[in-house]
């Protein structure tokens, strides 16, 4: 009984032995799956984190020239005017000038023809 017994204790130890082979196995197995797929998962992030960089500096990179180009096109507009305004005023002063020239040459061809109708008058009287 005691041979027995001392077999299955051989056999117990040897099956607890490769049980502790397999487990150990295992464990090597999954720690270096865990250290293969945290590896990834951190280049995936990393790439991840790049590419969110790279898109924040490009929407950036938009903002800016649009922000330049509104203040350009308000720079333009501004001197657009600046110049309407300018023309404008030009054009109302020649306007000015002309209406005097042209009551002046009123005022000159009326003298002128009462003039010529005093002589007139004399001649006929």
């Amino acid at each position: 009984w005691h041979a027995a017994r001392r077999v299955d204790e051989a056999k117990v130890r040897a099956a607890q032995a490769r049980t502790d082979a397999v487990l150990c196995c295992c464990q090597e197995q999954r720690e270096r799956q865990e250290a293969h797929h945290a590896g990834r998962f951190d280049q995936t992030r990393g790439l991840a984190e790049r590419s969110v960089a790279t898109q924040e500096e490009k929407v950036k990179a938009l903002a800016e020239l649009s922000e330049q180009r509104v203040a350009m096109m308000q720079r333009q507009s501004r001197e657009r005017r600046r110049m309407a305004e300018q023309r404008l005023e030009e054009l109302q002063q020649h306007i000015e000038d002309v209406r005097g020239r042209c009551a002046e040459r009123v005022r000159l061809e009326r003298e002128a023809a009462e003039e010529k109708l005093e002589i007139v008058r004399r001649r006929v009287a």
